[in-house]
């Protein structure tokens, strides 16, 4: 298994080795591999980290606010697709909408997106900025002394500040972590990380990750999983209307917490105003010791999603996923 991110190496890590030049001369995959790691992927990636290190001497509003208006235009108009997927899902959820409600909820989705992407450069000062408002401070208190815990996370407002939260109590969080592919972005997520002083253990996806998490929740550690991830090309969760099924990470979130006996803590995020933000942390999800397998299984699974599903639909204006939840999955 990788080494979890975490301490100097992590900061020059890269998410594949180097093609050596020897691959430029071959045909096929090995000479795109080439093409695209040396001179693709420097000049995409490379103005990211541009923009982000500019992004970062600016104040905060004006970091979040320049974010907003990227993702309002340049954003929006970059993915059409995502985009008319985005005004099909909010007609379908809010029916009673006028279409001038729907396109304003798209801009505002849009512009949450930028500043979501833009904010990465200043996660670092939105606690002494005093930008984060955190509800259910006695369940962390009580939580963080009490045992093994899994935090049931979902991607609205800006779920990066999570890490900051972690770092404002004193928790050490097992994560996961998939590092995009371009090495430049790779850096940007990892600094930006590191610049909060969080205490993340963070892993690839895979069946070894789940291993290390048992052990880590065996000692009375948290473990922190979104319950509305992307897998197998589309979003398992929240069901809304759809079918309930045992894919995803709800199901993992069940069995680890039932086999460690850990209370399954769900938190979320909402943009307030601007670049505030509000977290709310709930009550333990009480879920059945009995339903690890089958119907108890799909049960306890049941449970999560009606946790989160009413935290994803009010928020749909700041739910990452919108622009690619389908409705026939």
């Amino acid at each position: 298994m990788a080494k979890p991110a975490g301490g100097r190496w992590a900061r020059v890590m890269a998410p594949e080795p180097p093609p050596s030049l020897k691959a430029l001369f071959q045909p096929g995959e090995p000479r795109q591999r080439w093409v695209r790691y040396w001179v693709k992927d420097v000049i995409d990636g490379g103005m990211d980290l541009l923009l982000h290190n500019f992004l970062r001497l600016l104040p905060i509003d004006w970091c979040s606010a320049l974010g907003g208006l990227l993702g309002r235009t340049l954003g929006r108009r970059s993915y059409p697709k995502a985009d008319r997927r985005v005004q099909e899902n909010l007609r379908h959820f809010h029916p009673e909408w006028t279409e001038p409600q729907v396109q304003a909820a798209a801009t505002r989705l849009w512009d949450h997106l930028g500043r979501t992407m833009a904010e990465f450069s200043i996660l670092h000062r939105l606690k002494k900025a005093g930008r984060l408002e955190v509800v259910g401070e006695h369940i962390i208190h009580r939580e963080k002394g009490a045992g093994p815990a899994v935090i049931l996370g979902v991607h609205t407002g800006n779920w990066e500040v999570l890490s900051v939260i972690a770092q404002m109590y004193g928790i050490e969080v097992y994560d996961i972590y998939e590092p995009p592919r371009n090495r430049f972005k790779h850096a940007i997520a990892v600094r930006a990380r590191q610049r909060c002083g969080a205490t993340l253990r963070l892993f690839p996806p895979g069946k070894e990750t789940v291993l290390a998490f048992m052990r880590a929740l065996r000692d009375g550690k948290a473990v922190a999983m979104f319950g509305d991830e992307e897998t197998d090309g589309g979003i398992q969760a929240p069901f809304f209307d759809r079918p309930p099924h045992s894919r995803g990470n709800l199901a993992y979130i069940a069995r680890i917490a039932l086999q460690s006996k850990a209370s399954v803590v769900p938190i979320h995020c909402r943009r307030s105003d601007g670049c505030r933000f509000r977290i709310e942390v709930g009550e333990p999800v009480a879920l059945d010791p009995q339903g690890l397998t089958g119907e108890g299984l799909q049960a306890n699974i049941n449970r999560l999603n009606a946790v989160i599903e009413p935290l994803v639909y009010a928020n749909l204006d700041q739910w990452y996923w919108l622009t690619d939840y389908r409705l026939e999955d």
